[in-house]
């Protein structure tokens, strides 16, 4: 689900393109930063030329930057909501957390967050 939003938004941007008769990618690359704001012009700004330039390469590189960001937040949510279930077994609760855990540790390795933090993540969690 958190490659969805991201693609939604792909979608929907192609069908405006569209709309507005830019059918051509070279096009589609010009018309793109115009539909972003935020934290989404501001990742389009660091991009180099050959990727600006590139249809494939810009949805590529937009994809992968936030449906990253979509898992994260969808994490967080994840663990906000941890409760043990009426009838769960406090082992498969367990597990659950540890599962948790090892998802989140991954994702703020994935995210650079972890470049700031001590190395041991384990004394962080």
């Amino acid at each position: 689900q958190s490659n969805e939003d991201a693609s939604f938004f792909i979608q929907e941007f192609k069908r405006s393109c569209i709309c507005n008769s830019l059918i051509r990618r070279e096009q589609w690359n010009e018309f793109f930063p115009t539909f972003l704001d935020g934290s989404t012009i501001r990742w389009f700004e660091t991009l180099g030329d050959n990727v600006k330039n590139s249809w494939d390469l810009l949805i590529e590189s937009f994809l992968e930057e936030f449906s990253e960001q979509q898992k994260y937040a969808d994490l967080m949510i994840d663990i906000t909501k941890l409760a043990q279930g009426e009838k769960e077994k406090i082992r498969d609760y367990h597990a659950h957390v540890l599962e948790l855990r090892r998802k989140l540790d991954a994702q703020i390795r994935k995210e650079g967050l972890a470049n700031g933090l001590m190395n041991d993540m384990d004394n962080l969690l």
